[in-house]
């Protein structure tokens, strides 16, 4: 099997591109071309390189273990059943197969190398970016380093030889020379509009398109004592992570200022301001991706809690545990959210980035389309019964029926301490659907009527509406015990299972869950009547929308579900949020 790149990954090149971060992109698209010929050990971690680093730097990306990861994926149950899936030649048809063994001739011919030896025993083992943004006032004096630890340090430095000596002959490369600095030698590659460097030095290469970068390179090589890895890096020392990139927020504090001082939008002074004190607060912030027999991708920052804005907190280091309604999602959800916070915590939180003037401006909108439904007197307290806890979820319609749309249900949980707000809050959600009802009804011939379904435990209103609605669709709204129900059909709320409502401790709290397997049996199971009734809606033609839905199907083939998940953690001064998502595919990424 040939895994090749998509048509994105056919344009690099043998000329070194002449941005630094752009040579990275070039680096990590030449390694991922083919399917490595075998593992081989684990390799060092990526430290050496990591103690070159600035510590100012603002951006910095490190990619471990490259070969290995390659290896495994080559032997894994995925890498076996992409081979004969229907989605690879729709990703990878012949005519992009054959490009890239062009691109691999081209290589054995011109440079004695191959797409496997680049990947494996040159950028197999660890790949560094830094990056510096310029002054403020001089964007354009930004530097950026790659360094690379090969294992064959001898075939980078061979291969560059050969690349000087062909595009010297070409005329994009005008000279080619060795610069001496502290007793240490480094090349200087002058092309017509740009100058690159770069530098070998026991067995760690290093690529830069600013001479002072290579030169600060040698300077910390030569001191008596190793330089210590810089703080914000050192978790980033991880050889089971494929891909890691850190974010130092105080390389970023000066330009944020001069956005702030010459700024003349009212608006925008006020977003800048809030947004530098977050940013302030902000230790650092990180991008990891791990893959094991899944994919995992985690984004993760670290505040201050003192720092912080007030009106943040509740917004960026939430209390811990996970909604409640998890406990009533159905496993076999399509699309599932759910969470725990407080509507006037949210409201305060983007009021917050409003100028003063402006200040409750959400607050006050919502305050005053609502406070005539809820009752102005007590529409504060009202609010503050609503939540923490919610949950969104959207299920396939059963097999054999009318019904072709997902089924939809929203869930809030009522303050059970204040049974008055409780039922004020269920009466104020009749009164809207009475008046989407009459709204509806004074501009449409077919007319919407409304129902009730009364049980032992609630009483259901719905809409009703056969000539106008989709089969199925019938928006009721209930309450049941502390909870405030929404959903496309009574039958929906008749099937909902009240929770237990007790406050969450698990510091892990799921937030997002999608499956893929059960949207590939809803659009299978579907198709024709969806077919039918996206060409009403679209005016596009039956035969063309089947193929749509045909296509979106195979491009789901590849996953069964994704799953997110938020950790938030307290040490002292510091709050630290993770959001993991993890990407389960139809078989293992490992063997």
């Amino acid at each position: 099997m040939t895994v090749v790149p998509n048509r994105s990954g056919l344009l690099v090149h043998l000329a070194w591109v002449r941005k630094p971060w752009t040579t990275l992109t070039g680096l990590a698209l030449l390694a991922v071309l083919v399917l490595p010929t075998g593992s081989h050990a684990a390799p060092p971690p990526a430290e050496p390189l990591l103690r070159l680093v600035a510590p100012e730097t603002g951006i910095c990306v490190v990619i471990q273990n490259l070969r290995q990861h390659q290896a495994d994926l080559t032997a894994s149950p995925f890498a076996d059943w992409f081979a004969t899936s229907t989605l690879a030649p729709r990703l990878f048809p012949d005519s992009e197969r054959a490009r890239i063994q062009n691109f691999e001739t081209l290589l054995q011919t011109h440079f004695e190398v191959s797409l496997a030896d680049i990947r494996d025993e040159i950028l197999g083992d660890a790949i560094v970016f830094a990056y510096q943004p310029g002054p403020p006032d001089r964007p354009s004096a930004e530097s950026g380093v790659i360094l690379v630890r090969p294992r064959k340090p001898a075939l980078l430095e061979r291969l560059f030889e050969k690349l000087n000596t062909v595009q010297q002959r070409s005329g994009e490369v005008q000279s080619v020379r060795t610069i001496t600095y502290r007793d240490q030698s480094y090349t200087e590659r002058k092309g017509r509009t740009n100058t690159e460097y770069y530098r070998v030095h026991k067995g760690i290469f290093a690529f830069s398109g600013q001479e002072a970068v290579i030169r600060s390179l040698i300077d910390r090589d030569t001191e008596a004592a190793p330089a210590p890895v810089p703080v914000g890096l050192q978790k980033l020392i991880d050889e089971k992570k494929l891909c890691a990139a850190w974010v130092n927020p105080r390389a970023f504090d000066t330009h944020l200022a001069h956005r702030a001082s010459r700024t003349q939008d009212r608006k925008e002074a006020a977003f800048l301001e809030q947004f530098r004190k977050l940013w302030s607060a902000c230790e650092g912030w990180a991008i990891t991706i791990h893959p094991t027999t899944q994919l995992e991708c985690t984004v993760a920052a670290t505040f201050q809690q003192d720092q912080l804005p007030k009106e943040l907190r509740p917004f960026l280091l939430p209390e811990s545990g996970a909604s409640a309604y998890w406990s009533a999602i159905p496993n076999d959800a399509l699309f599932a959210v759910a969470g725990r916070s407080r509507p006037y915590d949210v409201m305060a939180a983007l009021d917050s980035f409003l100028p003063t003037a402006g200040r409750k401006g959400l607050q006050s909108w919502v305050e005053k389309g609502l406070s005539p439904i809820l009752g102005r007197n007590r529409f504060p307290e009202m609010v503050q019964a609503i939540g923490p806890d919610w949950a969104f979820w959207m299920e396939a319609p059963s097999v054999g029926t009318a019904a072709y749309l997902p089924g939809w249900t929203v869930a809030v949980r009522l303050s059970g301490r204040d049974p008055e707000a409780a039922s004020a809050l269920e009466n104020a959600g009749e009164l809207l659907l009475q008046l989407a009802r009459i709204a509806y009804n004074q501009s449409h011939e077919d007319q919407i009527e409304m129902q009730q379904q009364k049980t032992a435990t609630y009483t259901a209103h719905f809409l009703v509406n056969d000539a106008g609605f989709a089969a199925g669709f019938r928006p009721a709204l209930a309450r049941v015990g502390e909870t405030l129900l929404l959903a496309s059909s009574p039958e929906r709320i008749a099937s909902f299972t009240q929770p237990e409502l007790a406050a969450p401790t698990n510091p892990m709290t799921p937030l997002l869950r999608v499956s893929f397997r059960q949207w590939r049996a809803y659009l299978t199971d579907h198709q024709d009547t969806l077919t039918r009734s996206l060409a009403n809606w679209t005016g596009k033609s039956p035969q063309v929308l089947r193929q749509e839905l045909q296509k979106l199907n195979v491009a789901l083939s590849a996953f069964d579900q994704i799953l997110v998940n938020r950790e938030t953690t307290t040490a002292g001064r510091l709050g630290t949020v993770r959001i993991t998502a993890t990407l389960t595919c139809v078989k293992p990424l490992k063997p």
